[in-house]
């Protein structure tokens, strides 16, 4: 893969330009208020895994604009949030400030691989679509190092589990792909290095069947129409054929930070 064959300062200024020229096309239409519906989502998800984020400290991974840093922190968390774009963190902080909660958010330009947190400091790891751009064992093993014992890290990813999705990526033409040159969906190998980090206390399951909804990328997802039936789609046909959904674009990682005479967990749905 691309990104474990250039030179790591160098992928990290290309990643960050990357992400910093797209930040540019749609940074007016970025709203900077927190609608309901997206604080009971992460609410009810982390519920649903058993966590309760009031009162605990969380790193957010590759926060981006901070949208997910700033709902758990309106959930009662204190979040440090991080991510290698500078025009992100300026966008994190803002955000903050404008939901009340700057004093429970706190934002570093610092990439994932090279953490300037010491050990043992979070409850809770997060991140959602980053952990495929970047090195995962030097990545996980960060990750490991600054959790709590006890703490627990979950990202949602994509992954390259659906081989047609996959030759649908690369396909696309280059005004409707949202990647950059580099990342790639995260392979069953970097999964299997990260449990092997977490000493095999590592799930993965997916949250519903993400197949056709790929098809909305076509239409830059500017018509909620379209995107309400191709989503149905896809909800009609996971109800249907629910083992189609270890067959999603999306799924989500849990891992656990135990001592190791600890037994590992028993995967929640399913494993990849």
């Amino acid at each position: 893969m691309k990104k474990y064959e250039v030179d790591f300062n160098e992928r990290l200024k290309y990643e960050a330009d990357f992400f910093k020229a797209r930040l540019i096309k749609i940074k007016d239409e970025i709203n900077l208020n927190i609608p309901d519906d997206r604080i009971d989502a992460v609410r009810n998800f982390s519920l649903n895994l058993g966590i309760d984020v009031n009162n605990k400290v969380i790193l957010d991974c590759g926060c981006g604009t901070g949208e997910l840093s700033v709902v758990l922190a309106l959930l009662g968390a204190t979040v440090f949030a991080i991510d290698i774009c500078e025009e992100n963190i300026k966008i994190t902080v803002e955000r903050a400030k404008v939901n009340n909660v700057e004093n429970r958010v706190k934002a570093f330009v610092m990439p994932v691989e090279k953490l300037t947190f010491n050990g043992g400091t979070f409850d809770f790891v997060v991140g959602e679509f980053v952990l495929h751009h970047v090195n995962v064992e030097s990545a996980g093993k960060e990750i490991f190092r600054v959790m709590r014992v006890g703490g627990k890290a979950v990202f949602h990813e994509n992954t390259d589990k659906n081989k047609i999705i996959i030759l649908f990526r690369w396909l696309l033409p280059k005004t409707y792909r949202l990647r950059d040159n580099l990342e790639y969906p995260l392979r069953k190998e970097e999964i299997a290095t990260l449990k092997t980090i977490f000493n095999g206390r590592l799930s993965v399951y997916s949250l519903s069947f993400h197949f056709f909804q790929l098809l909305d990328i076509l239409f830059k997802r500017r018509y909620i129409l379209i995107s309400k039936f191709i989503s149905k789609i896809d909800s009609f046909l996971a109800k249907g054929f629910p083992f189609l959904k270890r067959y999603s674009y999306y799924h989500v990682l849990l891992m656990e930070k135990k001592r190791l005479n600890n037994s590992a967990p028993t995967p929640i749905t399913i494993d990849i």
